[in-house]
């Protein structure tokens, strides 16, 4: 109970020291187009405050506002965004907190007990354009009628709760976060993780394979390509290294390459995760930001064009575990390594710091959330940033290795932004070139250079800050460094292509909530093989037929998933459909206990919650041998339309059909119009007879290229009228750019479906 009194204590501490530092004075004019406008605010006080209400001040990011005696006062706030400010009285001790949500600002213990929680929750960590979202979210929370009541009769009595310690604060923030956060504790401690293994088709087998987490991350088939990927389920920063460690030659004799040979690394970057938005159930039905982030494919080569190819996936990133030693420090064949990995290791160490707590934390004692920049601003404003400063930014290392803390780095960070003028110049300068001239137009450089100046150089704003991260999503990510060791690996074995699943990725809809995956051979394969097909289930089975479960073994190479509730499918539902096929002696109905698969691959299926016409569908197939130098994976929109006795042709209206003058629309008249008339007559010639998603001929057989426009194919009880198509580049063909991978492009079609409407009409 003692530790937790004095997590709180520190939040309190730290709320009061963030609300002043937002506090950037001096109103000054304001410039033309500014997007600055005069908003109405009510400072509201429990009879018994004993306060002349005349005496206080609202302070804004963009001045000061003095407030009269009925309690009324006029703020210059950027238009349409939800803002926070500080209510002082004639001493500069903070009083409330205020809220502008809406048209007007209100000061209150309402407001104040929302923002209290806002900052209880670690809100400032969040993205910028989420801030309103969660304060909209805490609004609804039980715990926010307790903790309004407890601060309006503490000011009732005469008190001051934001400026006064306070046992009796401190339990109700206690009660607050307990009926927020309930079972998930006050450090956050999380839920475990659904992990999603996905795509892949290279033969490539991965141990510990899907859904086993190591250091917060799982090694998976690249769903996007080829190669294997980093799903990263915590707040850490990570590379990923590739190492052949040795081969085997087409007789069966194996070689170790002495020493490991690193044939490439990728990024993983950290996710947005904090686990205490996961308590405030509301927000589970939208885009949450803090989804498992996804690292670029890392490709797995053959040696020299060997049988298979054994690789070491080392994934490095911080840690602040000092006590256990990685077995992979002990591995001999890595000890040449070890060096280098130290130097990843201290450099995404400083990379978390400073993306993760350091620049959240600046951002929100500058702007204090009145100041709505993009991603892309607020990513190019950091670069700029840390290149200016990357020499002092060093010795924070000092201070986050061999037992540091983050909260030491921190008071080192508050402690040169306040005492070294360079600090701020090079701040200041990394806006100046970064963010846009209207939002520039409204700070007041001079002013919150004075500020940060004063409030950083504070003992106690550097003591309240590192108090801070004992509580909280700060502590929780905290806790994910003390858990993650700073060296694991993965082993894979890379093997020659030889069977392909397709899709890897597709979609479900309301109205086509089933999806056929299929293995197929490059050229030909020999023996007999049993196909174990396993999906996580989180949304729908697997059937081949006459079995349907979460996990079947079957002969057959294609299996349906099936949606178990197609009408409430949302975007962010995702299955994954993993296939293992064995090779099996003739007539055998089971898998041998120990038996290894040939081959392992992996679909990801995704969720599409808008509407789209019922006859649209999207086929997934290879492009036929001879079609082009090398078979790849391809998809086509059609248009499905039962045939019906007595009907002599179809009429088709597309109708504000969305891609238009997209350069990955393939359809011309959907490109140039987003609006046409297509159909044909049932004894037209040029229908032409269906052989597969992708097998384009010409009416004399020949090869033809893909169609760019409605061609008919008859598919024996139904017609099919070609709407889009997107194939796989082969090897040897160079991605344009701003390349698209075939996943993303089919997911334009579903997006350019939903935006307009689709009519057949039959003619008799």
């Amino acid at each position: 109970m003692v530790e937790v009194r004095l997590a709180l204590r520190s939040i309190v501490s730290a709320l009061v020291v963030l609300v002043l530092l937002t506090a950037c004075g001096g109103t000054g004019p304001t410039p033309p187009g500014s997007g600055l406008q005069e908003v109405s605010g009510q400072v509201s006080l429990p009879p018994g405050a004993g306060i002349d209400t005349a005496s206080l001040t609202v302070l804004g990011a963009h001045g000061t506002f003095p407030v009269a005696a009925n309690g009324s006062f006029t703020a210059l706030l950027p238009a349409g965004v939800t803002a926070e400010m500080a209510v002082v009285d004639a001493t500069g001790a903070l009083l409330l907190l205020a809220l502008r949500d809406g048209a007007t600002v209100v000061a209150d213990a309402g407001t104040t007990a929302r923002g209290l929680l806002f900052y209880l929750l670690g809100g400032f960590m969040l993205p910028s354009d989420q801030h309103a979202t969660l304060r909209t979210l805490i609004g609804e929370e039980a715990g926010l009628t307790q903790l309004t009541d407890h601060l309006e009769s503490a000011l009732a009595a005469g008190g001051r709760p934001l400026s006064s310690e306070s046992g009796a604060l401190e339990a109700a923030l206690e009660q607050a976060w307990a009926s927020v956060l309930g079972e998930f504790g006050r450090t956050g401690a999380s839920a475990t993780p659904e992990a999603q293994q996905t795509g892949g088709s290279n033969n490539i087998v991965i141990q510990p394979g899907a859904g086993v987490l190591q250091a917060g991350s799982e090694v998976i088939h690249n769903p996007l390509g080829a190669g294997v990927a980093v799903q990263n389920h915590i707040r850490r920063p990570a590379a990923l290294l590739a190492y052949q460690v040795g081969y085997e030659d087409a007789d069966g004799n194996t070689f170790d390459i002495d020493p490991p040979r690193r044939t490439g690394t990728v990024d993983v970057p950290s996710t947005g995760r904090l686990d205490f938005i996961e308590a405030l159930k509301d927000v589970l039905t939208g885009r949450a930001p803090w989804t498992p982030e996804l690292s670029q494919g890392l490709q797995l080569s053959l040696h020299d064009d060997t049988h298979k190819t054994f690789y070491e996936l080392v994934l490095l990133g911080p840690s602040l575990d000092v006590v256990t030693r990685p077995p992979l420090y002990d591995d001999p064949r890595f000890s040449s390594q070890r060096s280098a990995w130290n130097e990843i290791i201290a450099d995404k160490l400083l990379e978390q710091f400073f993306d993760d707590i350091a620049m959240p934390l600046l951002e929100s004692l500058m702007f204090g959330g009145v100041v709505a920049f993009d991603v892309a601003e607020l990513r190019a404003f950091r670069a700029e940033f840390r290149a200016a400063t990357d020499s002092r930014l060093a010795g924070l290392g000092i201070y986050l290795r061999d037992g540091g803390t983050y909260a030491n780095a921190v008071k080192m960070f508050l402690e040169n932004l306040g005492q070294n003028t360079f600090y701020r110049t090079d701040l200041f300068e990394a806006m100046k070139r970064t963010l846009p001239e209207a939002e520039l137009n409204k700070l007041h450089f001079e002013s919150m250079d004075a500020n940060l100046k004063a409030r950083a150089s504070s003992s106690a704003v550097a003591l309240a800050v590192q108090l801070s991260l004992a509580a909280g999503d700060l502590a929780a990510l905290i806790k994910d460094l003390h858990d993650a060791l700073p060296a694991v690996s993965w082993s894979a074995t890379a093997a020659p292509t030889l069977f392909y699943l397709t899709p890897e990725r597709a979609i479900f809809t309301k109205w086509q909530p089933q999806i056929e995956l299929r293995v197929d051979t490059r050229g030909p394969v020999e023996g007999n093989f049993l196909f174990r097909w396993t999906t996580t289930g989180a949304h729908g089975r697997v059937t081949d037929g006459p079995n349907t479960g979460l996990s079947i073994v079957t002969p057959h190479r294609n299996v349906w998933y099936t949606h178990n509730t197609p009408l409430h499918i949302l975007d962010e539902q995702r299955d994954t459909v993993t296939v293992e096929v064995f090779q099996v002696a003739p007539g055998a109905t089971s898998i041998p206990a120990g038996a290894e698969p040939s081959a392992r691959m992996t679909a990801l299926l995704e969720g599409f919650h808008r509407d789209i016409h019922p006859q649209l569908e999207v086929q997934y197939g290879m492009t036929p041998e001879g079609y082009l130098e090398f078979s790849v994976k391809c998809a086509t929109m059609y248009v499905r339309i039962p045939k019906e006795a007595g009907v002599r042709g179809y009429a088709i209206r597309f109708t504000d059909w969305g891609g238009i003058n997209h350069p990955y629309n393939t359809n011309y008249f959907l490109y140039r119009w987003g609006n046409w008339g297509t159909g044909f007559r049932v004894d037209d010639p040029d229908i032409r007879p269906y052989e597969g998603a992708c097998a384009w001929r010409q009416p004399n057989g020949e090869w033809a290229s893909p169609p760019d426009d409605f061609q008919v194919y008859d598919a024996g009880a139904d017609y099919l009228v070609h709407v889009m198509h997107a194939r796989d580049l082969h090897q040897y063909e160079r991605p344009p750019r701003h390349y698209l991978e075939m996943p993303e492009w089919v997911r334009l079609w579903y997006d350019w479906a939903s935006q307009g409407t689709l009519t057949i009409e039959l003619i008799r």
